[in-house]
């Protein structure tokens, strides 16, 4: 008898799901609360061709998850004008 294992996740996106609406819901409180000093991680799996590098580098014109949460960095940096960050 194979051992059992549970596996459990957050959400599924539709096919239909835009990047910005992933950006939203996945990773856009994520890029905030590592501001403040927490450490976060978004971890893209699934199986062969089903769209994790697209969803995580998008395209120029539909930007992924990785350049909206730079862009979103870069905004939170200039409206806490008061902070002191170092960007390495």
């Amino acid at each position: 008898q194979k051992d059992k294992r549970e596996m459990s996740f957050d959400r599924v996106f539709r096919e239909e799901s835009s990047q910005i609406e992933v950006f939203d819901i996945l990773a856009k409180d994520l890029v905030r609360v590592c501001t403040e000093g927490f450490n976060g991680t978004v971890f893209a799996y699934g199986q062969t061709s089903s769209g994790k590098t697209h969803t995580m580098t998008g395209t120029q014109e539909d930007p992924g998850v990785i350049p909206l949460s730079v862009k979103e960095l870069f905004r939170i940096i200039r409206e806490r004008h008061t902070m002191v960050y170092t960007v390495c």
